[in-house]
């Protein structure tokens, strides 16, 4: 998504007084009795947790910023509101109140982020599936309205995906010659993603993505560990839809949920060829060894596969981009880190197109 440029960055920040959201609250909810508990961990706004039910967030003003909009988030949210099979917060207002205060009030996601309910096994396996699930038909509504708003930054035209992947390769290599380790291939880093850049088709496809459907933003049942919702729409873009998936910390967890991202039926029978064949790279690519090491089958991976590595390097190949770890080190293939471990991903994935 590029560098951030904050354009209030030294605007003061205040935690608003319980009256003056109570107030601002009664204007969409003349029942509102009080507020509960204040909530600053999403960064560019402030969340105000009212009686047992509803959240008023608030934008930050130093953290004001142009790919994060309140007034985006409102919009996409009343797109997908009553979509069968997405489950999102309900906006009941917003807008701008005085003195100046930018605002959505809407309903609390029931659950737990799924961060804080630990799970494992089938049951994070079913609850990531459904999240694939979801986040494809999030996909799916139609675009030309949430095009004509012009609410959201991002692709629009093939050219500006694949611009957006070569940014992405670029920090990829860079990473690699930050970590200053021993590379295993007679191609240098550079090398092997130009290579991965000329393997990559035109995108035929890009639509509004959430952009970080991860474990803080995916809300789930603390007993049952359900999915019971998606929030967070602020960081919404247009792009290619493999791309929603990537900042999962896990890349067993990426490749659970992405199936269904990618798929445009309910199953395998149903994806259209180039989506099949892009699952095909990607069961290849994320092949996991007994010791937690993902490597690529000795055997070569057919010229159908390369074609279509838009969706397989998207899972594979860019996940070393996503944000690391505060305080890792950038070692990015070291065995005791998962996060760090993510190199290797990009070395065999890279194979793909190295191997034909």
């Amino acid at each position: 998504m590029g560098k951030d440029f904050y354009i209030q960055p030294d605007a003061a920040d205040p935690v608003l007084d319980p009256d003056a959201v109570l107030a601002i609250v009664r204007l969409h909810a003349a029942g509102a009795k009080a507020v509960r508990a204040v909530d600053e961990s999403g960064g560019e706004a402030r969340a105000y947790a009212i009686d047992n039910g509803l959240i008023l967030k608030v934008q930050r003003p130093q953290q004001l910023r142009a790919r994060t909009s309140l007034d985006k988030e409102r919009f996409l949210l009343e797109q997908l509101a009553g979509l069968e099979g997405v489950r999102v917060p309900r906006v009941l207002g917003g807008g701008v109140a005085e003195p100046g205060i930018e605002y959505t009030l809407m309903t609390r996601m029931p659950g737990v982020p799924m961060h804080s309910a630990r799970f494992d096994g089938d049951l994070r396996r079913r609850t990531l599936v459904d999240l694939g699930r979801m986040l494809r038909r999030i996909h799916a509504i139609p675009q030309q309205p949430l095009f004509e708003a012009r609410l959201i930054p991002g692709d629009h035209t093939a050219a500006d995906v694949r611009t957006r992947f070569g940014g992405l390769f670029d920090d990829a290599v860079t990473a690699v010659a930050r970590a200053a380790q021993p590379w295993p291939f007679a191609l240098d880093p550079l090398q092997l993603a130009r290579l991965a850049m000329r393997a990559l088709p035109d995108a035929d496809a890009w639509v509004a993505l959430h952009s970080n459907p991860g474990p803080e933003h995916v809300f789930v049942d603390p007993q049952t560990r359900q999915l019971t919702g998606l929030i967070d729409f602020g960081d919404a873009y247009f792009s290619h839809p493999a791309l929603d998936l990537r900042r999962w910390p896990r890349p067993i967890d990426r490749g659970r949920g992405s199936r269904r991202v990618l798929q445009r039926g309910e199953n395998e029978r149903e994806v259209q060829p180039d989506m099949a064949r892009g699952l095909c790279a990607h069961r290849h690519a994320r092949h996991r060894t007994e010791s937690g090491m993902p490597h690529c089958r000795a055997r070569r991976v057919g010229r159908t596969c390369r074609a279509v590595a838009l969706t397989a390097y998207v899972m594979a190949v860019l996940a070393p981009t996503d944000h690391p770890r505060k305080g890792s080190t950038p070692i990015l293939w070291r065995h005791g880190e998962p996060l760090q471990r993510r190199g290797i991903r990009f070395q065999r994935a890279i194979q793909l197109a190295v191997n034909e």
